[in-house]
């Protein structure tokens, strides 16, 4: 079909219409009609048949553009076509890979396998020790005795992190304690909320002591409490040991089947983790009790006593002695 041109012949019409738009040729074709099979034409009418004969001729244009578009779709999906056909089928390789993939399977089963045999045979292995005793009246039998279990060599320990902080603030230490336990996979609650309370409370304490007019000579005045302080800074740090010790042990115990003496010393260490927090709650009340003391020392000294208000002096008149009122009489 051509969208350029279009010739039309209608009955009754000598006037021939030459190349016109597509547009033009639906409306004028449209009119002709009209007035063809409606030979009562009502010249009111033309304003509305016009307008029919537009809307008649932009849907006729839009069919042919959308004819257009649908024409070039169906090219371009042929075109298509004949290149996948051209392309030459790759190789199918699942085969090939699964294959493989069986191999290293049973590779690692019959290593799996080996590794299960030579720990059997360590857990079986015994130790005998034949003991020949000299004959003294008659032979002696040959015993045979089993030494006890060698005692369990100690494991070799796993990298650890150690927290690493600068500068003598309490706050920056406890911090530093508290990142060194996340990163070495610790997720204990209490020991979190432990360390929690004990950052704010010292760094409470920090706080307090930067407002306040702390002087030197008040704290050569009281060496008790620095004395204590210092006692308890390395309780501090002895517990501190004890607690990545009991950290490391746990996550060296993580990997390991459990067993008897596993258990009993997982009991031991779950004993040893409440002591710890046990102890790390007295340190907490031993510092909360020391910053009362403090808070109490550096109190304002009292103000004096007025002095005693003076007597009020009154004069009195004086006054004759009693003798003046008697008389004696002797018989």
């Amino acid at each position: 079909m051509s969208d350029t041109s279009m010739s039309i012949h209608l009955p009754g019409e000598s006037k021939q219409f030459g190349r016109l738009g597509t547009r033009d040729i639906g409306t004028q074709a449209l009119e002709l009609r009209i007035k063809s099979e409606y030979p009562h034409y009502n010249p009111n009418q033309e304003a509305q048949l016009r307008q029919l004969a537009e809307n008649h001729g932009r849907q006729m244009e839009y069919l042919q553009i959308k004819n257009r578009d649908l024409e070039k779709q169906r090219e371009d999906i042929r075109r298509r076509l004949e290149q996948l056909g051209q392309r030459v089928p790759g190789k199918d390789n699942s085969a090939d890979l699964l294959a493989e993939l069986r191999a290293q399977e049973e590779r690692n089963q019959k290593s799996l396998n080996d590794l299960r045999r030579q720990l059997f045979e360590m857990g079986q292995k015994r130790v005998n020790v034949i003991e020949v005793e000299k004959p003294m009246n008659y032979p002696q039998p040959i015993i045979q005795q089993s030494l006890p279990p060698p005692p369990p060599q100690e494991k070799e320990r796993k990298s650890y992190i150690y927290p690493v902080y600068y500068g003598s603030s309490l706050v920056a230490e406890i911090s530093a304690m508290r990142q060194a336990y996340l990163q070495n996979g610790g997720n204990e609650r209490d020991v979190l909320d432990q360390l929690s309370q004990m950052q704010a409370e010292a760094q409470r304490i920090e706080d307090e002591m930067k407002n306040s007019n702390y002087d030197n000579r008040h704290r050569e005045k009281k060496p008790d409490l620095s004395g204590k302080m210092n006692m308890i800074e390395m309780e501090n740090d002895r517990l501190h040991k004890e607690l990545m010790l009991l950290q490391e042990q746990n996550f060296l115990s993580q990997n390991k089947r459990k067993s008897d003496r596993e258990d009993e010393l997982e009991r031991e260490l779950q004993r040893l983790r409440e002591e710890q927090l046990r102890k790390m709650l007295e340190l907490q009340n031993e510092i909360a009790l020391l910053k009362q003391r403090a808070l109490w020392e550096r109190r304002p000294e009292p103000l004096p006593a007025p002095p005693p208000q003076p007597r009020p002096y009154v004069d009195v008149e004086p006054m004759q002695p009693y003798d003046q009122y008697f008389r004696v009489r002797w018989f």
